[in-house]
């Protein structure tokens, strides 16, 4: 994949991103104003900075699933005492 096919996916990645351009950027160490001009169009990313992007995306991901992990985990813990509830009101 060369560059010029790189930069559409790139500005669909900064467009689906869960976060604010600013936090990716920071996330990404990349400048914000990088992002920006990269989504505006007005500039063609390089490899290394879709690389971090793609990084920094891929961490976000882990971390969001290991917070929804705990959540669930609730959520499973609270289904059990409720069942546990009702087999003893039986």
């Amino acid at each position: 994949m060369g560059v010029d096919s790189l930069a559409p996916r790139v500005i669909q990645a900064l467009q689906h991103a869960p976060c604010s351009l600013r936090a990716l950027a920071r996330e990404a160490g990349v400048p914000h104003s990088t992002l920006v001009a990269i989504r505006k169009g007005r500039r063609t990313p390089t490899w290394e900075v879709a690389d971090r992007l793609q990084a920094a995306l891929t961490l976000w991901g882990e971390r969001c699933h290991a917070a929804a992990a705990f959540i669930e985990g609730a959520h499973l813990a609270a289904a059990k005492r409720l069942a546990a509830r009702e087999r003893r009101s039986e």
